[in-house]
């Protein structure tokens, strides 16, 4: 079964306004009378070229000199720590990764 062209552009013009987010079923749902290997055909070429469209670069901060930079956080865990203390501090070397506190 063959579908025409216009119909694989009307699902790309879904695709379009919703977004890559869009999976198979409710494309399945809203094309029924298209084959679901035609569907998936589609939905991987839109969402090919919106990754193509879209790339972002990602940075990476790394540290090898453990001792060089210390991370802090804390947080109010649900109970009380020991029955007393409200709080958790955590301290961490980003070079070691070892928890220091």
């Amino acid at each position: 079964m063959e579908v025409p062209a216009d119909e694989c552009g009307v699902v790309r013009n879904f695709l379009d306004c919703h977004g890559p987010i869009v999976g198979l079923p409710t494309l399945r749902s809203r094309y029924a009378h298209m084959p679901r290997v035609v569907l998936g055909e589609v939905l991987e070429s839109f969402r090919n070229a919106w990754r193509s469209a879209h790339q972002r670069v990602i940075c990476e901060l790394e540290w090898t000199r453990p001792g060089a930079i210390w991370a802090m956080d804390f947080t109010h865990p649900p109970r009380l720590v020991d029955g007393v203390y409200p709080a958790i501090l955590n301290v961490v070397d980003l070079g070691s990764r070892h928890q220091l506190l």
